[in-house]
Protein backbone atom coordinates (compact mmCIF):
# COMPACT_ATOMS: atom_id res chain seq x y z
CA UNK A 1 0.00 0.00 0.00
CA UNK A 2 1.12 3.53 -0.68
CA UNK A 3 1.21 6.22 1.68
CA UNK A 4 0.67 10.01 0.88
CA UNK A 5 1.66 12.24 3.17
CA UNK A 6 0.03 15.29 0.69
CA UNK A 7 -3.13 13.91 2.16
CA UNK A 8 -2.31 15.32 5.47
CA UNK A 9 -3.74 18.80 5.30
CA UNK A 10 -1.46 20.99 8.35
CA UNK A 11 1.08 20.48 9.89
CA UNK A 12 -0.69 20.29 13.61
CA UNK A 13 -2.40 17.63 11.62
CA UNK A 14 1.00 15.96 11.06
CA UNK A 15 1.91 16.29 14.27
CA UNK A 16 -1.04 14.64 16.32
CA UNK A 17 -0.06 11.64 12.95
CA UNK A 18 3.52 11.77 14.96
CA UNK A 19 1.75 11.87 18.36
CA UNK A 20 -0.28 8.97 17.64
CA UNK A 21 3.00 6.33 16.01
CA UNK A 22 5.35 7.76 19.02
CA UNK A 23 2.52 6.58 21.76
CA UNK A 24 1.90 3.55 19.89
CA UNK A 25 5.25 2.43 19.82
CA UNK A 26 5.92 2.81 23.63
CA UNK A 27 7.16 6.37 24.12
CA UNK A 28 5.26 8.12 27.11
CA UNK A 29 4.40 11.96 25.91
CA UNK A 30 5.90 14.38 28.37
CA UNK A 31 4.29 17.40 26.51
CA UNK A 32 1.85 16.90 23.91
CA UNK A 33 1.20 19.60 20.92
CA UNK A 34 -0.43 22.40 21.40
CA UNK A 35 -1.22 25.55 19.79
CA UNK A 36 0.80 29.12 19.74
CA UNK A 37 4.54 29.22 20.52
CA UNK A 38 5.94 26.17 21.59
CA UNK A 39 9.44 27.65 22.51
CA UNK A 40 11.40 25.47 19.46
CA UNK A 41 9.60 21.75 20.21
CA UNK A 42 6.45 20.29 19.06
CA UNK A 43 6.72 16.93 21.21
CA UNK A 44 8.48 16.29 24.49
CA UNK A 45 8.44 12.01 24.96
CA UNK A 46 10.52 10.06 26.80
CA UNK A 47 11.47 6.07 26.52
CA UNK A 48 12.42 3.81 29.21
CA UNK A 49 13.74 0.43 28.60
CA UNK A 50 15.99 -2.20 30.85
CA UNK A 51 18.86 -4.55 30.19
CA UNK A 52 18.97 -8.19 30.36
CA UNK A 53 20.69 -7.23 33.98
CA UNK A 54 17.91 -5.43 35.20
CA UNK A 55 19.99 -1.98 34.13
CA UNK A 56 17.51 0.38 33.48
CA UNK A 57 17.90 3.41 31.05
CA UNK A 58 15.53 6.71 30.41
CA UNK A 59 15.66 9.38 27.80
CA UNK A 60 13.88 12.54 27.33
CA UNK A 61 13.55 13.21 23.03
CA UNK A 62 12.64 16.95 22.17
CA UNK A 63 10.81 15.94 18.78
CA UNK A 64 10.16 17.91 15.91
CA UNK A 65 7.31 17.63 13.06
CA UNK A 66 8.29 18.97 9.69
CA UNK A 67 5.27 18.27 7.04
CA UNK A 68 6.68 19.76 3.30
CA UNK A 69 5.06 17.16 1.53
CA UNK A 70 3.18 19.34 -0.31
CA UNK A 71 6.17 21.39 -1.49
CA UNK A 72 8.87 18.61 -1.49
CA UNK A 73 11.27 20.65 -0.07
CA UNK A 74 13.74 19.31 2.28
CA UNK A 75 14.22 20.29 5.76
CA UNK A 76 17.29 22.95 6.07
CA UNK A 77 19.00 24.12 8.80
CA UNK A 78 17.07 27.22 9.18
CA UNK A 79 14.53 25.19 9.46
CA UNK A 80 15.54 23.34 13.04
CA UNK A 81 17.73 26.05 14.25
CA UNK A 82 19.86 25.47 17.50
CA UNK A 83 18.72 22.00 18.11
CA UNK A 84 21.80 22.25 20.89
CA UNK A 85 20.04 24.74 22.61
CA UNK A 86 16.31 23.79 22.45
CA UNK A 87 17.45 20.12 23.72
CA UNK A 88 18.98 22.14 26.83
CA UNK A 89 16.51 24.22 27.63
CA UNK A 90 13.71 21.62 27.58
CA UNK A 91 16.01 19.34 29.71
CA UNK A 92 16.02 16.52 26.53
CA UNK A 93 19.03 14.82 25.82
CA UNK A 94 17.96 12.91 22.29
CA UNK A 95 16.47 15.04 19.43
CA UNK A 96 14.03 13.62 16.38
CA UNK A 97 13.38 15.03 13.52
CA UNK A 98 10.29 13.65 11.88
CA UNK A 99 9.96 15.00 8.31
CA UNK A 100 7.51 13.83 5.22
CA UNK A 101 10.25 14.82 3.38
CA UNK A 102 13.84 14.40 3.59
CA UNK A 103 16.43 16.65 5.89
CA UNK A 104 19.07 18.42 3.78
CA UNK A 105 22.41 17.62 3.40
CA UNK A 106 23.57 19.96 5.60
CA UNK A 107 20.90 19.38 8.36
CA UNK A 108 22.11 15.86 7.98
CA UNK A 109 25.66 16.56 9.43
CA UNK A 110 24.51 19.48 11.85
CA UNK A 111 22.74 16.40 13.37
CA UNK A 112 25.11 14.06 13.04
CA UNK A 113 27.87 16.30 15.29
CA UNK A 114 25.34 16.72 17.54
CA UNK A 115 27.56 14.15 20.24
CA UNK A 116 30.65 16.61 19.46
CA UNK A 117 28.69 19.57 21.15
CA UNK A 118 27.32 17.60 24.06
CA UNK A 119 28.46 13.92 24.64
CA UNK A 120 25.19 12.64 26.02
CA UNK A 121 23.28 14.40 23.07
CA UNK A 122 21.90 11.95 20.35
CA UNK A 123 19.64 12.81 17.41
CA UNK A 124 18.05 10.83 14.79
CA UNK A 125 15.80 11.24 12.32
CA UNK A 126 12.61 9.45 10.65
CA UNK A 127 12.24 10.92 7.06
CA UNK A 128 9.66 9.74 4.39
CA UNK A 129 10.71 6.15 3.93
CA UNK A 130 11.24 5.75 7.42
CA UNK A 131 7.80 6.82 8.62
CA UNK A 132 6.05 4.77 5.77
CA UNK A 133 7.24 1.44 7.12
CA UNK A 134 6.92 2.57 10.78
CA UNK A 135 2.94 3.91 10.06
CA UNK A 136 2.65 0.25 7.66
CA UNK A 137 3.70 -1.73 10.75
CA UNK A 138 0.83 0.75 12.84
CA UNK A 139 -2.25 0.85 10.44
CA UNK A 140 -4.43 1.53 12.95
CA UNK A 141 -2.85 4.67 13.36
CA UNK A 142 -2.07 5.32 9.35
CA UNK A 143 -5.73 5.02 8.75
CA UNK A 144 -6.93 6.94 11.33
CA UNK A 145 -4.62 9.80 9.83
CA UNK A 146 -4.27 9.28 6.15
CA UNK A 147 -7.08 7.60 4.27
CA UNK A 148 -5.87 5.38 1.49
CA UNK A 149 -7.36 4.94 -1.83
CA UNK A 150 -8.10 1.54 -3.16
CA UNK A 151 -7.01 0.39 -6.60
CA UNK A 152 -10.66 -0.06 -7.46
CA UNK A 153 -12.16 3.26 -6.83
CA UNK A 154 -9.00 4.84 -8.41
CA UNK A 155 -8.77 3.18 -11.92
CA UNK A 156 -12.80 3.65 -12.07
CA UNK A 157 -12.50 7.62 -11.42
CA UNK A 158 -9.65 7.99 -14.08
CA UNK A 159 -11.81 5.41 -16.50
CA UNK A 160 -14.84 7.91 -15.86
CA UNK A 161 -12.60 10.93 -16.81
CA UNK A 162 -11.40 8.85 -20.04
CA UNK A 163 -15.00 8.37 -20.95
CA UNK A 164 -15.83 11.92 -20.53
CA UNK A 165 -12.79 12.93 -22.47
CA UNK A 166 -10.92 15.10 -20.11
CA UNK A 167 -7.91 16.97 -20.24
CA UNK A 168 -4.12 14.74 -20.23
CA UNK A 169 -3.37 16.92 -17.78
CA UNK A 170 -6.43 16.06 -15.35
CA UNK A 171 -5.53 12.06 -15.95
CA UNK A 172 -2.39 12.65 -14.85
CA UNK A 173 -3.59 14.78 -11.75
CA UNK A 174 -5.65 11.91 -10.87
CA UNK A 175 -3.12 9.66 -11.32
CA UNK A 176 -0.49 11.43 -9.06
CA UNK A 177 -2.78 11.24 -6.55
CA UNK A 178 -3.30 7.95 -6.28
CA UNK A 179 0.44 6.70 -8.02
CA UNK A 180 -0.43 2.99 -6.61
CA UNK A 181 -1.99 2.62 -9.99
CA UNK A 182 1.17 2.86 -11.54
CA UNK A 183 2.97 -0.63 -12.46
CA UNK A 184 5.43 -1.93 -10.62
CA UNK A 185 6.61 -4.79 -8.22
CA UNK A 186 3.97 -5.68 -5.77
CA UNK A 187 5.50 -6.87 -2.79
CA UNK A 188 8.37 -4.35 -2.24
CA UNK A 189 5.53 -1.27 -3.77
CA UNK A 190 5.69 0.11 -0.32
CA UNK A 191 10.00 0.62 -0.57
CA UNK A 192 9.35 3.21 -3.39
CA UNK A 193 9.31 6.61 -3.49
CA UNK A 194 7.49 8.08 -5.96
CA UNK A 195 7.55 12.20 -7.88
CA UNK A 196 5.32 13.70 -10.57
CA UNK A 197 6.11 15.89 -13.14
CA UNK A 198 10.25 15.53 -12.63
CA UNK A 199 11.62 18.09 -15.37
CA UNK A 200 14.91 16.92 -16.42
CA UNK A 201 17.00 18.96 -18.28
CA UNK A 202 17.61 18.77 -21.70
CA UNK A 203 15.62 15.76 -21.66
CA UNK A 204 12.12 17.20 -20.47
CA UNK A 205 9.29 16.29 -17.99
CA UNK A 206 9.39 12.46 -17.12
CA UNK A 207 5.42 12.41 -16.33
CA UNK A 208 5.95 9.65 -13.09
CA UNK A 209 9.39 8.55 -11.54
CA UNK A 210 9.66 5.97 -8.39
CA UNK A 211 12.85 4.74 -6.99
CA UNK A 212 14.08 2.09 -4.16
CA UNK A 213 17.35 2.07 -2.44
CA UNK A 214 16.84 -1.52 -0.02
CA UNK A 215 19.42 -3.41 -2.46
CA UNK A 216 22.46 -3.14 -3.86
CA UNK A 217 22.57 -1.01 -6.45
CA UNK A 218 18.96 0.45 -6.96
CA UNK A 219 15.86 0.52 -9.02
CA UNK A 220 14.26 3.04 -10.36
CA UNK A 221 11.19 3.30 -12.78
CA UNK A 222 10.02 6.55 -15.22
CA UNK A 223 6.31 6.74 -16.75
CA UNK A 224 5.67 8.58 -19.92
CA UNK A 225 1.62 9.09 -20.35
CA UNK A 226 0.44 10.18 -23.65
CA UNK A 227 -3.21 10.84 -25.19
CA UNK A 228 -5.63 7.98 -24.13
CA UNK A 229 -7.94 9.28 -27.01
CA UNK A 230 -6.62 8.58 -30.02
CA UNK A 231 -4.15 5.27 -31.99
CA UNK A 232 -0.22 5.88 -31.35
CA UNK A 233 0.12 4.07 -34.61
CA UNK A 234 -0.51 5.89 -38.02
CA UNK A 235 -1.05 2.44 -40.10
CA UNK A 236 2.39 0.53 -38.76
CA UNK A 237 4.70 3.51 -37.53
CA UNK A 238 4.30 5.13 -34.61
CA UNK A 239 2.84 8.51 -34.50
CA UNK A 240 4.76 11.81 -33.49
CA UNK A 241 3.55 11.50 -29.63
CA UNK A 242 5.08 8.03 -28.98
CA UNK A 243 7.89 8.38 -31.22
CA UNK A 244 8.95 11.49 -29.13
CA UNK A 245 8.46 9.53 -25.55
CA UNK A 246 10.35 6.45 -26.81
CA UNK A 247 12.93 8.62 -27.74
CA UNK A 248 13.53 10.99 -25.19
CA UNK A 249 13.63 7.90 -22.98
CA UNK A 250 16.03 6.02 -24.34
CA UNK A 251 17.96 9.42 -24.73
CA UNK A 252 17.71 9.78 -21.30
CA UNK A 253 18.35 6.56 -20.00
CA UNK A 254 21.79 6.80 -21.72
CA UNK A 255 22.47 9.91 -19.81
CA UNK A 256 21.53 8.64 -15.94
CA UNK A 257 23.26 5.22 -16.73
CA UNK A 258 26.15 7.48 -16.60
CA UNK A 259 27.42 8.99 -12.94
CA UNK A 260 24.72 11.98 -11.49
CA UNK A 261 25.45 15.12 -10.45
CA UNK A 262 23.64 16.27 -7.02
CA UNK A 263 21.99 18.95 -9.12
CA UNK A 264 20.48 16.42 -11.17
CA UNK A 265 17.26 15.95 -11.00
CA UNK A 266 17.16 11.89 -11.37
CA UNK A 267 20.41 11.90 -8.54
CA UNK A 268 19.26 9.24 -5.99
CA UNK A 269 19.28 11.28 -3.05
CA UNK A 270 16.79 13.80 -4.69
CA UNK A 271 14.41 11.04 -5.26
CA UNK A 272 14.68 8.30 -2.22
CA UNK A 273 17.27 10.00 0.59
CA UNK A 274 19.87 7.48 1.77
CA UNK A 275 17.76 6.75 4.75
CA UNK A 276 15.28 5.43 1.93
CA UNK A 277 16.59 2.18 2.57
CA UNK A 278 19.97 1.60 4.09
CA UNK A 279 21.53 2.40 0.28
CA UNK A 280 25.26 2.18 1.50
CA UNK A 281 26.97 5.82 0.12
CA UNK A 282 30.32 3.46 -0.43
CA UNK A 283 28.13 1.31 -3.22
CA UNK A 284 27.25 4.93 -4.97
CA UNK A 285 31.04 6.04 -4.64
CA UNK A 286 32.07 2.30 -6.00
CA UNK A 287 30.26 2.70 -8.85
CA UNK A 288 30.85 6.40 -9.75
CA UNK A 289 34.74 5.38 -9.63
CA UNK A 290 33.51 2.90 -12.21
CA UNK A 291 31.96 5.43 -14.67
CA UNK A 292 28.57 4.22 -13.76
CA UNK A 293 25.16 6.12 -12.51
CA UNK A 294 23.80 4.89 -9.44
CA UNK A 295 20.51 2.97 -10.86
CA UNK A 296 21.36 -1.36 -11.72
CA UNK A 297 18.09 -1.65 -12.83
CA UNK A 298 15.96 1.01 -14.74
CA UNK A 299 11.80 0.37 -16.89
CA UNK A 300 10.08 2.85 -18.43
CA UNK A 301 6.50 2.34 -19.60
CA UNK A 302 5.20 4.35 -21.99
CA UNK A 303 1.14 4.90 -21.67
CA UNK A 304 -0.49 5.74 -24.32
CA UNK A 305 -4.24 5.20 -26.02
CA UNK A 306 -6.73 2.64 -25.37
CA UNK A 307 -7.61 -1.17 -26.52
CA UNK A 308 -11.43 -0.07 -27.88
CA UNK A 309 -9.75 2.60 -30.29
CA UNK A 310 -9.50 0.93 -33.96
CA UNK A 311 -5.64 0.55 -34.46
CA UNK A 312 -4.72 1.57 -31.05
CA UNK A 313 -2.50 -1.90 -29.69
CA UNK A 314 -1.15 -3.63 -32.78
CA UNK A 315 0.62 -6.07 -30.34
CA UNK A 316 3.51 -6.85 -33.47
CA UNK A 317 4.01 -3.13 -34.35
CA UNK A 318 4.45 -2.77 -30.20
CA UNK A 319 7.05 -5.33 -29.97
CA UNK A 320 9.04 -4.31 -32.91
CA UNK A 321 9.33 -0.53 -31.50
CA UNK A 322 10.42 -1.98 -28.27
CA UNK A 323 13.11 -3.97 -29.78
CA UNK A 324 13.96 -0.90 -31.69
CA UNK A 325 14.22 0.94 -29.05
CA UNK A 326 16.75 -1.25 -26.67
CA UNK A 327 18.41 -1.27 -30.33
CA UNK A 328 19.03 2.68 -29.89
CA UNK A 329 20.33 2.24 -26.29
CA UNK A 330 23.04 -0.55 -27.04
CA UNK A 331 24.22 1.36 -29.64
CA UNK A 332 25.30 4.20 -27.32
CA UNK A 333 28.93 4.03 -27.03
CA UNK A 334 29.31 3.12 -23.13
CA UNK A 335 29.74 0.81 -20.34
CA UNK A 336 26.86 1.15 -18.40
CA UNK A 337 25.84 -2.53 -19.36
CA UNK A 338 29.23 -3.47 -17.17
CA UNK A 339 27.22 -4.37 -13.58
CA UNK A 340 24.02 -3.03 -15.03
CA UNK A 341 21.17 -4.60 -16.74
CA UNK A 342 19.74 -4.03 -20.10
CA UNK A 343 17.21 -1.69 -18.89
CA UNK A 344 13.10 -2.80 -19.94
CA UNK A 345 10.83 -0.96 -21.88
CA UNK A 346 7.17 -1.25 -22.03
CA UNK A 347 4.46 0.55 -24.09
CA UNK A 348 1.34 -0.10 -22.76
CA UNK A 349 -2.30 0.95 -23.45
CA UNK A 350 -4.75 2.75 -20.48
CA UNK A 351 -6.93 -0.37 -20.39
CA UNK A 352 -3.94 -2.34 -19.05
CA UNK A 353 -2.78 0.26 -17.01
CA UNK A 354 -5.94 0.50 -14.93
CA UNK A 355 -6.60 -3.39 -14.55
CA UNK A 356 -3.89 -4.00 -12.44
CA UNK A 357 -1.65 -1.51 -11.45
CA UNK A 358 0.99 -3.94 -9.61
CA UNK A 359 3.51 -6.32 -10.90
CA UNK A 360 4.57 -10.26 -9.59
Amino acid sequence: MYIDFKQIDSGEEFELLCEDLLRKMGYKIEEKVGRGPDLGKDLIVSYSSADPAGFKESHRYLVECKHFAKSGESVKEEHIGNVAARMATHRCDRYLLITSTVPAEKTRVQLAAMPQLNSSFKAETWSKGELRRLLLQHPDVRDLHIPLAENIHTAKLIRDAISATRPLEVIKKLIAMNPHVLPIERYVRKQYEFKSAVNVPLHGIVDFVAARADTQGMVLYLYYLGSPYESSFRGKKPKPELNSMLKRSCDLIFDISLPLTVEHSLHHETITGFESGGMKSSWIELRRKSGLGPYTRVNVFIVVGQRSNHGTNHDAYIRREQRNWLERYNDFPHGAKINCDVPAIQIMSYDRLLSDGSLE
